[in-house]
């Protein structure tokens, strides 16, 4: 059901639809409805207890006062049952109907002493008895908290009482009865109508809190959720670095057990390709040779990525800042190509101006960036083809570094894949050895963001691709400022571990 529908509030008696809705605000406002009609209640007594005193007055005892006074104990007597009933919640209905028979005797027993005393006496005159009725009906509804029916109920009984006994003994000045009926039935509407505001509007506040008591349960459910997936993320957290640092440790201890025996193999394996120490028969024990030497280096290059990834993973890549000039960063890498070049039939060019602005960066980072990107280039390019490096200024003063080739090419969707560890795509028929770890592009994607700038990659399948590294403004150097580092301070000293020439 829907929630506006189990909190509607009747119309007339201004209580809740759902009768559970309303059996749990008897039981929230039942504190409340306790302390209000017992304080009525003892006002009540106090008062029958000084009109006792003024009947003794008016009367000046006899009958007549003890006829009073025995209609004004039984009253307080009805009234008093109020405390009893009204102890514990489970009684609300008893004290409901314990409030309304303290109305009805309370209206009973003014109507039965008004009515006793004579025309004679002076404070009960007709006035004075239309002003205490009209104040009997209203405090009926205003003083007392019970159900609305009930209210209407003793209300009415007080109004038909006064004004039938009030008629019959001629309280009532000629001519005026049509407007004491009037008076009285104003009285009712009045005090049906305030009353009946005033529980709709306790209803109405009781639903808004109970709506925030459920959002607050809500979120106290949603919180202790959210912490239950924070401490599981945090333990997922704590095993993702665990087992990273196991992997670290791992390949760490790995390239150092494997480097050895393979510097050993690929060493001996070049001494035999090249027969440095006889002739070696049969030939075909050459080529096996051949084939050791050029796996163990694959071998090798396989292990530094892997290295190089992980540590770049991990950001335990330092920069080393200097000035960079990319003319010489090209001219380097187009040397160490070359010969892989022209084995594949392939036009090598770089172009870059004389007059570009030196770059403040990690000189060996920035040549193994650009390797493996013309090393990759040569890889994916027919025979017949072209790689070319270019560099250049943005317009935002930044230094970019391009590699372009008529490759093969990569589609849109695949692009995202390249630049995942081990992400590779298929070559075609010309490009059948372009064999690789797959961690090139990963690693240059990784090396530039450690720069603070980013690998873009624009392609065409069966048409070429276009590799460029962007570096961002700051790290463009003026003609005259070659001493500072990007962020100010002196520049550190130069990485001078030589730069090996792996495969991308």
């Amino acid at each position: 059901m829907d929630n506006s529908q189990t909190q509607a509030i009747k119309r007339l008696s201004a209580e809740f639809a759902d009768p559970a809705l309303e059996r749990a605000y008897r039981v929230e406002s039942f504190p409340a409805f306790r302390r209000h009609n017992r304080l009525v209640a003892v006002i009540v007594v106090a008062l029958a207890c000084v009109h006792a005193v003024a009947d003794y007055g008016a009367t000046g005892g006899g009958p007549q006062f003890a006829a009073f006074l025995a209609a004004r104990l039984a009253t307080v007597a009805i009234v008093l049952m109020v405390f009893p009933f009204s102890a514990s919640p489970r009684r609300y209905p008893l004290a409901d109907w314990s409030m309304f028979c303290a109305q009805v005797s309370v209206a009973a027993t003014f109507v039965y002493i008004t009515s006793s005393y004579s025309p004679e006496v002076m404070v009960m005159r007709e006035s004075l008895i239309a002003m205490n009725s009209i104040v009997l009906v209203i405090g009926l509804y205003l003083f007392v908290q019970t159900r609305v029916s009930l209210h209407v109920v003793a209300g009415l009984f007080a109004s038909s009482a006064i004004l039938v006994t009030g008629f019959e003994a001629g309280r009532f000045p000629p001519g005026t009865g049509a407007l004491h009926v009037a008076i009285h039935a104003a009285c009712n509407l009045i005090g049906f109508v305030v009353v009946n505001h005033f529980n709709r509007v306790r209803r109405e506040r009781f639903a808004t809190v109970l709506a925030y008591r459920d959002a607050n349960r809500e979120l106290l459910v949603q919180r202790k959720e959210l912490k239950r997936l924070a401490l599981s993320n945090e333990q997922a957290r704590d095993e993702a670095i665990y087992a990273n640092r196991a992997k670290s440790e791992f390949l760490a201890h790995m390239s150092h057990e494997l480097r050895s025996p393979l510097n050993a193999i690929i060493g001996f394996s070049e001494v035999m390709t090249e027969q440095l120490f006889g002739k070696i028969e049969p030939p075909r024990y050459r080529e096996y040779a051949v084939d050791i030497h050029s796996s163990g280096t694959h071998l090798l290059a396989l292990i530094n990525d892997l290295l190089d990834l992980s540590k770049a993973e991990a950001g335990r890549i330092e920069l080393r800042e200097e000035t960079v000039n990319l003319q010489d960063v090209s001219k380097s890498v187009v040397r160490l190509v070359a010969e892989r070049a022209r084995r594949s039939n392939l036009a090598l060019s770089s172009d870059i101006p004389d007059d570009l602005p030196a770059l403040r960066a990690d000189e060996r980072l920035v040549k193994q960036m650009a390797l493996n990107l013309v090393t990759n280039a040569i890889k994916f390019t027919a025979p017949g083809g072209s790689v070319r490096l270019a560099a250049g200024q943005s317009g935002d003063g930044g230094l970019w570094l391009k590699v372009t080739d008529t490759g093969v090419g990569v589609a849109p969707d695949d692009i995202s894949r390249i630049l995942e560890p081990y992400g590779q795509v298929q070559g075609d028929a010309g490009t059948a050895e372009a064999e690789g770890t797959g961690l090139g592009l990963p690693l240059v994607k990784n090396m530039i963001e450690l720069h603070g700038g980013r690998l873009t990659i624009q392609s065409t399948p069966g048409e070429g691709s276009t590799f460029a590294l962007i570096f961002p403004p700051k790290r463009t150097l003026a003609p005259n400022d070659t001493a500072r580092d990007v962020d100010g301070s002196a520049p550190a000293e130069a990485d001078a571990a030589p730069l090996s020439d792996r495969a991308a």
